[in-house]
This record gives C-alpha cells, sequence and structure tokens, in this order.
C-alpha cells in the first residue's frame, strides 16, 4: 500500500511538473506547443501562473521555424499570456483560428486588441480584467464569445460586435463601467445571462429581430435611458432582465399592445411605437445639433444655428422654432407622450418625450 501511495504522488508531481512549463520550443521569445498534427503549433506559456513570461509589444508570427521544420501558427492556447502584467499590446496573425480560455486573463496592462478575420471563436475568460483595454476590434468570423469574455474591462469604452456572431456568452461584458456603446447585428440570437450586467455608462441599447432570448439581469444596474426593439415578437427575458425606471421601449410600428402583454415586457411603464416613415436608422446623429435631457418631460434645451421643426411619430409638424441661433429652452409640456423628430435643413435628431 505504501509503495502505491508513493507512485500514486510521484505521478502527481510529475504532472503538475509538466504543466507548470510545458512548452515543446521557444523562438524569439515567444514559447510554442506542436500540435498533435505535427505541422502547426500553439502559442503557450513559459511557465503557468508566472506573469512574467511576456513583457511589452508581443507581434505572433503566422508560421515559425525550429529545427529546420517551419509550423503554421493557429492557436493561442489556454492561459498563454495569464496575467502578463506588463504585456501592452499583442499582434495576432491571420493564421490563427481560436483564442482559447483565459488566455489574456488579468493581462492588465493590455490596451487594445485586434481579432482578425480567421478567428471563429473567443474562450471562456479570454480578456477577463483586461483593466487598460479601451478597444476591440473582432474579426468578421467570430461565431461566439464566450463567457466572461470581457468581463471587468473597465477601461473598454466602444465594443461593434460583427454579423458572423451569434450568441454572447453569460457574463460577456459583465461590469464594464465605461462602455458607452455596443453594436449588436441581427445574427445574435441570444445574450446570455449577467451578459451586460453593471455596464453603468451604457445608456443605450438596440435589440435586433434576430434576438429570442434575452437572460437573467443581461442589462440590470445599466442605467438604460432607451430600448430599441426591432422584433415583432418579443424576446424572452425575466424580471431582472432590465432595470425599469425611467426606461423607454421604443418597439416596431403596431406592437407595442404585445409588448405590454408580454411577461418581462409588460413591466416597463413607457412602451412607445416607432411609425415614423423615415425609420430610426435614416436619423442623422451629429454635434450641430444638440437636444439635452433626451427624454426630455416638460422643457428640452436645443442648440442649432437654423429653424428647426418638429414632427410627430405619424410624420405631422407639431412645432416650429424660428431664427434658433444658439441655445434655447423650450416648453414641451404641451406635446404627450412618445417618439419626436426635431428636424432642420439637414440634420434629423429624435427627441423622446416621457
Amino acid at each position: 500500500m505504501k509503495n502505491l501511495k508513493s507512485i500514486f504522488l510521484f505521478a502527481v508531481l510529475l504532472l503538475v511538473g509538466l504543466r507548470a512549463g510545458a512548452y515543446n520550443f521557444e523562438v524569439d521569445g515567444i514559447y510554442y506547443d506542436i500540435n498533435s498534427d505535427q505541422t502547426t503549433v500553439s502559442v503557450t506559456y513559459r511557465e503557468q501562473y508566472a506573469g512574467d513570461g511576456y513583457t511589452g509589444d508581443i507581434v505572433i508570427p503566422s508560421s515559425v521555424t525550429y529545427n529546420g521544420n517551419t509550423y503554421s501558427v493557429t492557436f493561442i492556447g489556454s492561459e498563454a499570456f495569464y496575467a502578463c502584467t506588463s504585456l501592452t499590446s499583442i499582434t495576432i496573425p491571420n493564421s490563427v483560428t481560436s483564442i482559447s480560455n483565459y488566455t489574456f486573463c488579468d493581462c492588465t496592462s493590455l490596451t487594445s486588441v485586434t481579432i482578425p478575420i480567421s478567428v471563429t471563436s473567443i474562450g471562456i475568460s479570454a480578456f477577463y480584467k483586461c483593466t487598460s483595454l479601451t478597444n476591440v476590434t473582432i474579426g468578421s468570423s467570430v461565431t461566439s464569445i464566450g463567457n466572461h469574455a470581457f468581463e471587468e474591462c473597465t477601461s473598454l469604452t466602444n465594443v461593434t460586435i460583427p454579423n458572423s456572431v451569434t450568441s454572447i456568452g453569460n457574463r460577456a461584458f459583465y461590469s464594464c463601467t465605461s462602455l458607452t456603446n455596443v453594436t449588436i447585428p441581427n445574427s445574435v440570437t441570444s445574450i446570455g445571462n449577467h451578459a451586460f450586467y453593471s455596464c453603468t455608462s451604457l445608456t443605450n441599447v438596440t435589440i435586433p429581430n434576430s434576438v429570442t432570448y434575452i437572460g437573467i439581469a443581461a442589462f440590470n444596474y445599466c442605467p438604460l435611458d432607451t430600448v430599441i426593439c426591432k422584433g415583432d415578437i418579443p424576446p424572452t427575458i425575466y424580471a431582472t432582465t432590465f432595470n425599469y425606471v425611467n426606461t423607454v421601449v421604443i418597439v416596431p410600428c403596431g406592437k407595442k399592445s404585445v409588448y405590454e402583454t408580454t411577461e418581462g415586457w409588460s413591466s416597463f411603464s413607457n412602451i412607445v411605437e416607432d411609425c415614423a416613415s423615415s425609420g430610426i436608422e435614416d436619423i442623422i446623429n451629429v454635434n450641430s445639433v444638440e437636444v439635452y435631457p433626451n427624454p426630455a418631460k416638460e422643457k428640452v434645451t436645443i442648440k442649432a444655428e437654423n429653424e428647426i421643426s418638429i414632427f410627430n411619430n405619424n410624420g405631422q409638424l407639431v412645432k416650429v422654432i424660428k431664427n434658433l441661433k444658439g441655445t434655447k429652452e423650450i416648453d414641451i409640456s404641451d406635446l404627450e407622450s412618445g417618439i419626436y423628430y426635431i428636424k432642420t435643413e439637414n440634420v434629423t435628431k429624435k427627441l423622446i418625450i416621457e
């Protein structure tokens, strides 16, 4: 029995030792594992959890030669750059097809990353707690964003998700507190639990008509002023999916009653229809005209240099302000709650009146 215990302990220690510093070769400061096909390699770590294996700006080549053999670099392995706190930038070649789990977890100095078109998946916690990451470009072949992929990337301000993505994982952008804008494409069908939970700078979001499911607390603790829903059929949501206070939900023309009678959506007190012939996509959002606050109640401040006209959601002219040169507060207490459009010669802006 004693011999068996000794053999078992030796085997465990051997496996731990192999895991802690396992790589097949190193070229120009980058560590590689040879894949099972013997023709491609994965980028890996020098020592697991060491945190000092990679520093500064790292450029991963599309191929590497070692001992007379040339290998294509196709994969970035699990934890390859884990806790490399001095890593500032990473260049990923078009040969790479997958970014694995925990690949850049806790890379607190990484400021930006471009995920090439060759990559099809972003693994679990791939960029978890990359607290200096301000910009992410996701290639147009990525089909899924894994659970916790960008969780607590507290400097991330803008994310454009490509049309190839069909699912956004649980807690994918959890507590990205600087995130002000996210574009969800018409390919996404599901948004996971807590996906954008506590994104405390996110004030507006558009849910495309492809989305059928939005998970528990997906947008909870987000100060959303406006949720634009493009689907005629309301996506499945839960009582905790959104915060309902002061949020305006804009739905397709003729679908207000459907949303008002659907579980979850019925908790919103301000659901309005978008029936304007121009459509929301035609609104030109430029800085030459400013409208605030928006949504507004009894008064709104408009900054413009020309005469402006205000139209209701049916395209009817309801108010004209002439000789507007600069900033003026306008009384809108006579207008009913809903969506309006403020137009000048070449600019249209949407105004929501609560």
